[in-house]
């Protein structure tokens, strides 16, 4: 059975009920008993939904519901009810509801019927009525073609994507809560011949994130490499599979997810490259990345993706979203989970010649085109125009000044209030606008409809009969579902009339009123999810087919306190279209901003946090919204984000910053979105990390540095320096030095041919430049400073510069470039040719050149301030203190390319993401491999795509010590039996995430073996007596003789052996 055997052990407490429809699935009963399951049977004259509603009446915690019937079509034969769910009735959605009522929190409803084919809006109806995760078994299908569709419900406006999905697809929606991944292989175990399986979910570069999963290299062939060989027996022989999540597959990381993905599923995969979604948000639906022969057609049709607004990045979980709302002249978005509401937009006094009273009535959206419509207030028959607010734009228009003007068709009639008492909802396409007072006391709703993106009217007519009884608008709302599937309008009463009137949407017809049972509540909404709410001084949820209220209240407050009362008009939902992000790096000069030769962090984890108070604290039952882990350029990006104030938070449960200090004001920053589709990506962190130090040959700490730099003391003079310009040399300060005192010059300092940068004592792993360093300002000061650059290999690391009059004159700073950092930032003055020389230390860069020249650069511009140098140091480590040698020999075992005691650390992560081996000179038969199981976190790809090199990279988030084992596991050996000789060099480098480690490099002798030559002969020869006999198929062989002389020995124990020389023997 296809059903709840899928689902993970122990995932709910509660029974689950099988439902079994008698005239259809009889035989199936005995298949579908067990602990823990209860069984229900339909028998065929009862009403199926009504049965099992009446058995579940006061109960609650069910675990689950499994139908198993039969249908045909969009419609589910259960008892003697036919049921489609695109079109349900009044009576079977309250049965609906009330079946929802009795299932936990992550209850699943399945339903496995042949010939039943509902489609995805079917199943996102059934989740919005009963709450549940809903999965569809729809047994053989009229077509041949076979597809699925997987949505994940973080999804924003899910229900325009599953509006555009064919008639034929199986839509399954994904929990968010839960492993996607693993959701996927449960509702796919046991099926077979699927033709192609969609997922729409959220991504970036080389990443899938599918409910809590992450799908990426790692995961592919690591934690989910069964659930993915239990996809391929679910898919037909040329399956395609589509991915619809941006980025996923851009860059070399996204491309060898996607292969992987193909090798682990056998199918042929398309994945896009760049952001998937809204043109506007500079998305596109491509699926630009493909493996193999894709044939499948994209899942949503080419109107739906039109209409869909958002991107699928890493998108905020919004929950129920966000309705509009207005107070006074104010348009605000309302958080309907927490009541925080944010001022979005407030309208001007007049626009288009037209006064605006203050308040604002009347007020509808349409998501599609980008326009909040309202009208004015004022009570008053010359108040007759519609406006609209462009959130996109940001601007407030004129629909129309006069509506009543327009000619037939295109006109409406006011009475002696205008259109400033009414109410609105925009449903479906069009804007339902009531009118009060039209003749008489009458009252009439009108439905406009429009062109040219929703700026021009195109058609106006009533939209059912004039209302004759008292009535007293609040505002309308809306089920665009509702009655099956014709769609109502509600229309809300004033305070004081508690009466729901509900119209057929499509005649006009009043179906029937219900009471308001939030009767103080008179403005109506609608949240995303498609609930129906109204809305006073609370926001209060209500079932729109009864009008009973559904959970409790909520307050609207500006900041969880502070209640913001006085809401004149309400719609539906706030489009959640914004954007947060930018790049968590290595601030390697702590400059607090990204500068040349920083990196980024990747794997650092991020939320996104809603900061209702607005205090920039992440105070206790705050929501966290998103959590998004950064890309390889360290950068992360929420989308999907409403008008509000966040916090963006570092988790880093990935422990790839340990204890770097962070530049930018710490781990949370707050971030305000004032507008609808606003965005904030310079939300940026940073980290004064230092990179990783590997050292093949011993603990990275038992290294001894040594100075390379030859009379950095000036003792008896500057040789072997090199001079020029205004250098000048003083035996009597500090016990000599160099140093520059003429006005207005320039002059170096220069010591060439050092070699040994790359590695050294320093937090970067390498080298560590010292050196003394005094000045005082000329006299009298000026407003310009002398300059000292000092550079290695042409790249200037360190800059000082004089202060100057009318600053800090008394104060020189010092600036660490290029990735170099270091100590102190400034030193004071002092007295001239009596220098007090104060040491500054400079952390060379991992990108610095192993080899150069240093040199000290003196300009004064128009300044006269004086600088002296004394005593340069260049501590490094010799050469071969960080490296490794070793011997193979032929035909032998493989050797390590790393010492026993070779080490890994890093200064301030107690984890590594990756590191790279390289065979830098491979020979033929030349072989680097892991000897044995890598540590527990930690996997291997062996590449060898560039010619004459092989490279193992390791990849996972593993501690230095694991990594430190895996790299002292790989090992080297070759297959020749004659090896060349040439010294292999192999080189290491590791990486944090965000900083690459110095590079170590083993170098690994080659002893040939000299081979014994081997002899081949027939094992017997037959002879006749005093008969000649011609030997053959004699032959010798030695691999590794070359061209050397080769002796052959030939006996008989009885006769005699004659030769005759040929080819040079």
């Amino acid at each position: 059975m296809a059903g709840f055997d899928a689902r993970e052990p122990g995932i709910a407490e509660g029974p689950l009920l099988v439902v079994v429809d008698a005239a259809s699935r009889g035989e199936d009963v005995a298949q579908v008993t067990g602990p823990g399951r209860e069984v229900l049977i339909l028998s065929a004259d009862e009403d199926g939904l009504g049965r099992i509603a009446e058995y579940l009446r006061g109960r609650t915690g069910i675990a689950g519901i499994e139908i198993m019937a039969s249908g045909e079509g969009g419609y589910l034969s259960l008892g003697n009810s036919s049921i489609d769910f695109n079109a349900l009735s009044a009576d079977q959605q309250g049965l609906l509801q009330r079946i929802g009522a009795t299932l936990s929190d992550d209850a699943e409803v399945v339903i496995d019927a042949d010939g039943f084919a509902a489609g995805a809006s079917g199943a996102d109806r059934l989740a919005a009525l009963t709450g549940a995760d809903v999965v569809l078994h729809e047994g053989e299908r009229t077509a041949s073609y076979r597809e699925i569709v997987f949505i994940d419900s973080r999804l924003a406006d899910r229900q325009t994507l599953l509006k555009g999905l064919a008639p034929n697809a199986e839509a399954i929606l994904l929990d968010s809560d839960r492993d996607g991944v693993e959701q996927i292989a449960e509702a796919l175990r046991g099926r077979s011949g699927i033709d192609a399986v969609h997922i729409l979910s959220h991504g970036e570069a080389a990443s899938l994130q599918i409910g809590t999963a992450t799908l990426d290299a790692e995961s592919i062939t690591g934690r989910y490499a069964g659930a993915l060989a239990g996809l391929r027996t679910a898919l037909s022989h040329d399956a395609d599979l589509l991915i619809y999540g941006c980025d996923f597959a851009s860059g070399e990381a996204g491309a060898r997810a996607v292969a992987l993905l193909s090798e682990a599923t056998g199918a042929d995969v398309a994945a896009s490259v760049d952001p998937t979604g809204a043109a506007a948000l500079g998305g596109d639906w491509d699926l630009e990345m493909r493996t193999g022969a894709v044939e499948a057609p994209l899942a949503v049709d080419e109107a739906s993706r039109a209409a869909y607004a958002g991107l699928l990045a890493t998108a905020v979980n919004t929950g129920r979203g966000a309705i509009i709302a207005a107070v006074g002249q104010g348009l605000y978005s309302i958080d309907v989970t927490t009541g925080k509401a944010t001022l979005i937009t407030t309208a001007p006094t007049a626009l288009g010649g037209l006064a605006l009273s203050g308040t604002l009535n009347s007020v509808a959206i349409d998501q599609a085109n980008g326009l909040i419509y309202y009208a004015d207030s004022s009570a008053v028959i010359t108040n007759r125009a519609l406006f609209a607010y462009d959130y996109v734009n940001n601007t407030h228009i004129v629909i129309d000044t006069d509506l009543t003007n327009n000619g037939p068709g295109l006109s409406i009639t006011v009475g002696t209030t205008g259109v400033g008492s009414g109410a609105a909802a925009f449903v479906n396409g069009a804007l339902y606008l009531g009118v009060e007072n039209v003749s008489g006391s009458a009252d009439q709703i009108y439905r406009l409809t429009f062109g040219n993106n929703g700026r021009t009217l195109t058609s106006a007519a009533a939209f059912g009969a004039q209302i004759t009884a008292t009535n007293d608008w609040g505002d309308f709302a809306a089920d665009p579902t509702g009655n099956g599937g014709t769609g109502v309008l509600l229309s809300l009463n004033g305070v004081g009339d508690t009466a729901i009137t509900r119209y057929n949407l499509a005649t006009g017809a009043i179906i029937n009123s219900v009471p308001n049972g939030a009767p103080a509540n008179v403005q109506g909404g609608g949240d995303i999810l498609g609930n129906t709410y109204v809305v006073g001084n609370t926001v209060q949820q209500i079932n729109p087919v009864t009008g009973v209220v559904i959970g409790a209240p909520v307050t609207i407050t500006t900041n969880g306190t502070t209640a913001l009362t006085g809401v004149s008009d309400a719609a539906t939902y706030t489009p959640p279209t914004g954007s947060i992000g930018d790049r968590i790096f290595a601030d390697r000069d702590a400059s607090g901003s990204v500068t040349a030769g920083d990196t980024g962090f990747s794997n650092v984890t991020v939320q996104l946090i809603d900061d209702v108070d607005g205090d920039g604290v992440v105070d206790t039952g705050e929501r966290i919204l998103a959590t998004d882990t950064s890309d390889a350029d360290g950068n992360y990006l929420f989308t999907g984000v409403l008008p509000g104030q966040y916090i963006v938070r570092i988790t880093d449960t990935n422990a790839v910053l340990g204890s770097a200090a962070s530049t930018t004001g710490g781990s949370t920053r707050s971030v305000t979105l004032a507008a609808i589709g606003a965005s904030n990506l310079n939300t940026d962190f940073g980290y004064a990390a230092r990179p990783p130090v590997v050292d093949l040959n011993s603990a990275v700490a038992a290294d001894t540095p040594v100075n390379i730099v030859a009379n950095g003391t000036f003792t008896g003079g500057t040789a072997p320096w090199t001079t020029s310009g205004s250098t000048a040399y003083t035996s009597t300060v500090g016990g000599g030095g160099v140093y520059w005192d003429a006005d207005r010059s320039a002059g170096t300092l220069t010591q060439a041919g050092l070699t040994g940068f790359g590695n050294g004592p320093s937090s970067n792993g390498t080298a560590q430049l010292i050196f003394g360093f005094g000045w005082n300002n000329s006299s009298p000061d000026t407003t310009a400073p002398a300059v000292l650059d000092v550079s290695v290999g042409g790249v200037v690391y360190a800059r000082i510069t004089t202060g100057v009059s009318g600053s800090a004159a008394t104060t020189a700073t010092v600036a660490y470039l290029n990735g170099a950092s270091g100590s102190p930032a400034t030193i004071a003055a002092s007295t001239y040719q009596g220098w007090t020389a104060t040491d500054i230390t400079v952390n060379l860069p991992t990108s610095v050149a192993d080899s150069g020249a240093l040199v000290f650069s003196y300009n004064a511009g128009t300044s006269g301030d004086d600088i002296f140098v004394d005593t340069v140091r260049v501590n490094t480590y010799p050469a071969g203190a960080r490296n490794y040698a070793t011997t193979y020999t032929e035909n032998g075992a493989g050797v390590a390319i790393a010492a026993a005691a070779a080490s890994v650390a890093d200064p301030d992560s107690t984890n590594l993401q990756s590191a790279t081996i390289v065979l830098t000179n491979a020979q033929a038969g030349d072989v680097l491999a892991v000897a044995g199981i890598l540590p527990t976190g930690i996997s291997a790809t062996t590449d060898t795509g560039v010619a004459g090199q092989i490279t193992i990279n390791l990849s996972g988030g593993a501690t230095t010590a694991a990594y430190a084992a895996a790299i002292r596991q790989i090992q080297f050996s070759s297959t020749s039996d004659n090896p060349a000789t040439l010294a292999r060099n192999v080189t290491v480098t590791v990486n944090d995430g965000g900083l690459t480690s110095n590079t170590a490099t083993t170098t690994i002798n080659v002893t040939a073996v000299d081979d014994a030559p081997v002899n081949t002969l027939p094992a017997s020869f037959s002879a006749s007596e005093d008969t000649p006999l011609a030997l053959t198929g004699l032959s010798v062989a030695d691999v590794d003789a070359g061209t050397g002389a080769v002796s052959v020995t030939l006996s008989v124990s009885s006769g005699s052996l004659s030769a005759a020389a040929a080819g040079g023997v």
